[in-house]
């Protein structure tokens, strides 16, 4: 859906439509990466005493949707397990005219939303048909079918913060973002809604924090092994009668909620989200700390084998005056103490800007930083990454692994596009990750 950086398009030019080597015909490489651990950073315990030789293998792209219309417009793509285990993906598609007069939001809700909403008409989707698709795969990704759409109104190309995930309960919890539904009798906060159909329907949103002036932007979900429930994004105060999208960008801080609850496996999903176990959070547990000069709410985060965790972030820098310097890659990682974790310092990390970040802790023990520019893998906590030989994916992805090892990985054609402005479509990376251990 629409970001937090797009009023920021009109400033300078961030986002360009992603070609990969797939899409241009290009035959995509395989090879042999090693990576020889030449130290150890002040948070490790103790030296790698192993080098790694990651090869991939079988790597395919293909289209996985296009919209009955072309251009398309389909667009922030997420992909999760369900409870049966199959593959399930979900994704914004608009449609209508693309020519021709269209209406526009009202002037007392356009205020509130990023500038490009306001000044360019391809960013306002007041009057298109807007819908969440999905789709499911019980085949690990060969073949797909459609289970669902989800038709909403919203004068921005998203409702969600792209977080989606299966409980162990076997319901299903997603996180939606209160300030793209102006049309909806929500407050302009992140929710989070349950399903018990694996997303035909929803029930009621909850707001992820029951301080009525903090304003959330939640976005990955993730489940940890104690059977907690963790959400990553960020967040400020806000007066829920004044806020506007502008003002808030140079002030949201990166943060992470935890469910209070222990969601325990179960044989039987629950008939309704009333009857589902109920959810709780935590304060947010801020990255940064006030007075930071670069804010984000676009980052993702994988749990290590010790309960610590690394988090990857996209982050926008700000002068002292709020003039925008620049967007960036960081990197986080929060030492568990007790229940909850205590943050170091957020540091660069060693990729160039891209969309949104993703981060894949594999069956093979390595973590992976999927991005447009680039798939990179770590096996010492972030200390070194090494680049794998495929090609980037496409914009925004999302990731999973199947049972089998195999890596399923969507996104989409374009980038934050103004609609009728490009063909979008949303692929489909299918890959495995062969790794051999040499020891020193």
């Amino acid at each position: 859906m629409m970001r937090l950086f797009r009023y920021l398009c009109l400033l300078v030019l961030l986002e360009m439509p992603f070609v990969s080597e797939a899409q241009s015909g290009t035959k995509p490489t395989v090879a042999i990466i090693k990576n020889p651990f030449s130290g150890s950073p002040a948070h490790l315990t103790r030296k790698l005493k192993e080098r790694l030789s990651i090869t991939v293998q079988g790597y395919k792209r293909r289209t996985l949707y296009h919209s009955p219309q072309t251009p398309g417009f389909t667009c922030w793509a997420s992909i999760w397990r369900t409870w049966e285990g199959e593959a399930a993906v979900t994704f914004t598609q608009a449609t209508g005219a693309i020519e021709g007069w269209h209406p526009r939001a009202p002037k007392e809700v356009l205020r509130r939303m990023p500038l490009a909403n306001q000044q360019i008409e391809g960013y306002d989707m007041t009057g298109r048909v807007l819908e969440n698709i999905y789709l499911r795969s019980s085949d690990n990704g060969r073949t797909w079918r459609k289970t669902g759409t989800e038709p909403f109104e919203s004068c921005l190309n998203g409702m969600t913060g792209s977080g989606i995930a299966t409980l162990p309960d076997g319901t299903t919890l997603r996180n939606i973002w209160g300030q793209a539904l102006p049309y909806w009798d929500v407050p302009s906060t992140g929710m989070v809604q349950r399903s018990t159909d694996g997303g035909k329907t929803w029930g009621a949103p909850a707001t992820l924090s029951k301080d009525l002036h903090l304003q959330t932007w939640p976005k990955r979900i993730r489940m940890l092994r104690d059977g907690r429930v963790l959400m990553t994004g960020a967040a400020c105060t806000y007066e829920q009668e004044s806020w506007t999208w502008e003002a808030q960008i140079p002030r949201i801080r990166p943060c992470l909620w935890v469910s209070r609850e222990r969601i325990e496996k179960t044989s039987d999903i629950p008939k309704s989200p009333e009857q589902a176990s109920g959810l709780t959070w935590g304060e947010p547990l801020y990255l940064t700390p006030e007075g930071t000069n670069f804010v984000g709410e676009e980052w993702d985060v994988v749990e290590l084998e010790n309960g610590d965790l690394l988090g990857v972030m996209r982050t926008a820098s700000f002068d002292a005056k709020g003039k925008f310097l620049g967007q960036e890659r960081r990197q986080c990682l929060l030492t568990k103490r007790g229940a909850t974790w205590i943050p170091s310092a957020v540091a660069p990390a060693p990729f160039p800007h891209s969309g949104h970040p993703e981060l894949l802790q594999t069956r093979e023990g390595v973590t992976l930083h999927i991005a447009s520019n680039g798939i990179s893998w770590t096996s010492d906590r972030g200390a070194t990454w090494t680049k794998l030989a495929v090609p980037g994916t496409a914009y925004y992805p999302s990731a999973i692994q199947m049972d089998n090892g195999l890596i399923l990985v969507v996104s989409h054609v374009g980038s934050d596009d103004a609609y009728g402005k490009g063909d979008q479509s949303i692929v489909l990376d299918v890959f495995r990750l062969s790794v051999k251990r040499v020891k020193d």
